[in-house]
């Protein structure tokens, strides 16, 4: 799993042009570029942690609870703190297994249920609360074509890339040769 961000997966819902297909040789007045869009489903790990309020008052990091039922392996993940004692990010060391919920059927899915996350403080209590929303990991499992488009030669197909997301999960670990 440590590896999985660049075996087609470690992307956010969010991220939706990761496959480009290259233009057609522009010969001719009738060409244009295909169109195809990316198939994602989550993998059921969490991706990050983002802080919405980093509360105030933590004397001491506290520690990070992902709650959801039915998971198989827990996410660890810890904060980090500025020293104004407000939570500055959560760094997430282990993704866990087993987040969002069951899906039905891949033909029929139904968007996955967040977990939660808690702060509890190891010692004291904060003038304000810290919130924070976590974020589950999708895969590319294949793609959609929107648009054919036109001009493309029979015996030199277009290329076809996936591009990679910009920077890796925390958990990411670069493989040792």
């Amino acid at each position: 799993f440590r590896l999985s961000s660049r075996l087609g997966g470690g992307f956010s819902k969010l991220d939706q042009e990761v496959i480009r297909v290259d233009p057609p040789a522009p010969l001719g007045d009738d060409y244009k570029p295909a169109k195809i869009r990316a198939v994602m489903e989550p993998t059921s790990r969490i991706l990050r942690i983002n802080v919405i309020d980093g509360g105030n008052g933590y004397t001491a990091a506290p520690d990070v609870i992902i709650k959801q039922s039915g998971v198989s392996r827990k996410c660890e993940a810890c904060a980090i703190l500025y020293r104004n004692g407000s939570i500055a990010e959560v760094v997430v060391i282990n993704p866990g297994f087993g987040y969002g919920g069951k899906h039905n059927n891949r033909k029929k899915f139904e968007e996955p249920i967040l977990p939660t996350v808690e702060f509890r403080e190891r010692k004291g209590r904060p003038e304000k609360r810290a919130k924070a929303v976590p974020e589950l990991e999708y895969k590319v499992v294949g793609v959609e074509i929107i648009d054919g488009g036109s001009g493309y030669l029979f015996d030199e197909p277009p290329r076809v890339s996936l591009d990679l997301p910009s920077t890796d999960p925390d958990w990411f670990a670069t493989p040792v040769i």
